[in-house]
């Protein structure tokens, strides 16, 4: 039983680390090593550019989300906002319990 736990532990633990690393930063991989010959500045400007880029992508998807759900209206469910937050979280608590096993 110690056994397959770990092995488990491990299985989750491989995927956590591959796709923690996957998710951005080695897209942009060639652009730091193709600025690593210029040294401090080669690495500094790329990162600036990504950080700057990246901050502002999320800014503007907020925006357009808040844009598009004041579109929306939710006059009829705030009424029963509390209703419906504890049933998503009763939802998420299943999917947690159904997933875990």
């Amino acid at each position: 039983m110690i056994h397959a736990e770990r092995r488990a532990d491990e299985q989750s633990n491989c995927v956590w680390n591959s796709t923690d690393r996957s998710v951005g930063c080695e897209a942009f991989l060639p652009v730091f090593l193709t600025g690593a010959k210029y040294g401090w500045f080669g690495f500094v400007l790329p990162s600036s550019v990504l950080a700057i880029a990246t901050v502002a992508g999320m800014v503007l998807f907020t925006w357009l989300t808040v844009l598009g759900v004041q579109r929306l209206r939710f006059k009829g469910l705030e009424k029963y906002e509390h209703l419906v937050v504890g049933a998503v979280f009763c939802l998420l608590g299943l999917l947690i319990i159904f997933f875990e096993r």
